[in-house]
């Protein structure tokens, strides 16, 4: 991989992850709720499943996965549950916006529910599948090849991270106590849940 190569491996990297969707929705909705130990444990947590992936489709993920349709059936089932649970909760408690203090997730809970949402998201599978091949042989990989596209995905994932926190507490500040902050969760919570159901006809 050369640097151009890179560059715009980063730049697309970042572009996905900000894209709409569960990660952006549930990160956003734990950085509304001032939970900054939980939005960052959240984002670690995708980080770690996002290098599990990559480090599977490198060891053959794709065709087991291929043998095996039942197994990625029930995984994006298993995937949709938790989505819409988090929908449910999100639409029924609000992201916190209107609260002064809340009770949060332990660090730990919040890590393993960013892994769950990366690794149980087709559209993280579908991501690497499409995009790895294009860089590098996945066949062949070595380790000083895996160790660049892991950090420069680190990379991409900290910068997405950066953005929506930084969005989601510029947000936090203008909505405190407005009506708008009902809207705001709803808004969330109907992004969270659109993507179980499209994860499901996917």
């Amino acid at each position: 991989m050369d640097a151009l190569d890179i560059s715009s491996y980063i730049a697309l990297r970042v572009s996905m992850t900000l894209a709409p969707g569960p990660f952006v929705a549930i990160l956003m909705a734990r950085a509304l709720s001032n939970d900054a130990r939980g939005a960052l444990a959240f984002g670690a947590g995708k980080a770690i499943g996002d290098i599990a992936m990559i480090a599977l489709i490198c060891n053959g993920l794709a065709g087991w996965l291929q043998s095996m349709p039942l197994a990625l059936s029930g995984a994006k089932l298993f995937a949709v549950a938790y989505l819409l649970w988090i929908s449910v909760s999100i639409w029924q408690n609000g992201a916190g916006l209107n609260k002064t203090s809340q009770s949060h997730d332990s660090t730990i809970t919040s890590a393993s529910a960013g892994f769950l949402t990366c690794i149980m998201s087709p559209q993280t599978l579908l991501i690497y599948i499409l995009l790895l091949p294009s860089l590098i042989d996945t066949a062949t990989i070595d380790t000083t090849t895996f160790a660049i596209i892991s950090a420069t995905t680190l990379a991409a994932l900290c910068a997405s991270f950066a953005i929506v926190i930084c969005l989601a507490s510029r947000l936090r500040d203008c909505l405190i106590g407005a009506s708008c902050g009902t809207v705001i969760n709803r808004t969330l919570a109907l992004v969270v849940g659109a993507s179980g159901v499209w994860m499901v006809t996917a």
